[in-house]
């Protein structure tokens, strides 16, 4: 699957149009479901074989499990890579707090028009 292909895929999976309110309590014309993309096979043997292309020569474990949002796994963070940023702050809250931030998609590439 090339990365157009993973994109379409991700989005047929878990776009979602509505009202929504989000966890930070804003309103949003759209979501993107985590949970409908982590339940196809083919969608997450892409996604890990991008994750492990961001493998440093200083990275000895990748840690990820998290629950909405809260990591459940303690480390020295080298760097967040996200599946989706939303563009809507998420980026500039972890560079403040001297982090590296990386996506491998944006709300952007997904075709979704932010507000």
């Amino acid at each position: 699957m090339d990365r157009d292909e993973l994109i379409a895929a991700i989005k047929d999976a878990a776009y979602l149009e509505g009202d929504f309110v989000l966890r930070s309590g804003k309103r949003s014309t759209y979501y993107l479901d985590k949970y409908l993309f982590e339940t196809q096979p083919g969608i997450l043997a892409e996604l890990g074989r991008l994750l492990a292309q961001r493998v440093t020569d200083r990275t000895n474990r990748i840690a990820g499990a998290e629950l909405g949002g809260v990591p459940l796994a303690g480390a020295t963070v080298e760097r967040i890579v996200a599946v989706i940023d939303r563009q809507e702050g998420g980026r500039q809250n972890v560079e403040a707090e001297g982090l590296t931030f990386e996506a491998l998609f944006t709300a952007a590439n997904l075709g979704v028009k932010t507000s």
